[in-house]
């Protein structure tokens, strides 16, 4: 089965049932796939690169996961998009955001 950041979980899962433990070995948060009742309401939600984010890893943790498994990767270009509000870095105009003012309304209110 080709596979890409946008394939569904479900997907994964009906072409095969050990992809639930190779997912759920990924990340602590994706462990919760290995719940019935869960996996049939998030998995045919829920896409490679969605559930990355779930899980605070990245897609090529899942690639590398899911292709020992008989998927075959497909490489959209998507995966290499920066995503601005991912960066670990504050802008420089973000500088003047760190001084605040502390007001005490407490006095006011008695």
């Amino acid at each position: 089965m080709r596979i890409n950041q946008h394939t569904k979980i479900s997907e994964l899962i009906s072409y095969n049932d050990l992809s639930i433990e190779a997912i759920a070995a990924i990340a602590k948060p994706l462990r919760k796939i290995r719940i019935p009742v869960l996996r049939r309401i998030l998995a045919p939600r829920v896409s490679i690169g969605e559930a990355a984010k779930i899980g605070g890893c990245s897609v090529a943790d899942f690639r590398a996961a899911l292709v020992p498994l008989g998927f075959i990767w497909m490489s959209d270009g998507a995966e290499k998009v920066n995503d601005p509000f991912d960066a670990a870095e504050r802008p420089s105009w973000m500088d003047d955001a760190a001084v605040t003012v502390v007001f005490d309304v407490r006095p006011l209110l008695e």
